[in-house]
């Protein structure tokens, strides 16, 4: 299956940025703002399970590292995503203080 991907990056300091434009590059990717960007890959398995070997092939990810995909789920056509290395930032008390803005805001 060949599809669109939306891929999200967070490298902690000292991470393998040049790795990670590298494996941008390869792929054509086209930069959607800080640390964002979107590619067409084909997939013959899970999308995510597929960039999750990929990616750890090409680019050196320490634990602090996170890389969170997006992609149309094969199964049911539904955009879906997840983390494929590290996981969602716990709050800290104190972050994020703001109510969260509405769409009119």
């Amino acid at each position: 299956m060949r599809d669109r991907v939306w891929i999200s990056f967070d490298l902690a300091p000292g991470g393998d940025r040049d790795g990670m434009y590298a494996w941008l590059r390869s792929v054509d990717a086209r930069e959607c703002g800080p640390a964002l960007a979107t590619f067409v890959l084909t997939f013959e398995d899970d999308p995510a399970d597929t960039l999750q070997t990929i990616i750890s092939r090409a680019v050196r990810l320490g634990p602090a590292d996170r890389v969170y995909v997006l992609y149309k789920d094969p199964v049911d056509g539904e955009v879906t995503g997840r983390f494929v290395f590290g996981s969602r930032a716990e709050r800290r008390s104190g972050a994020c203080s703001r109510p969260p803005m509405t769409m009119l805001q």
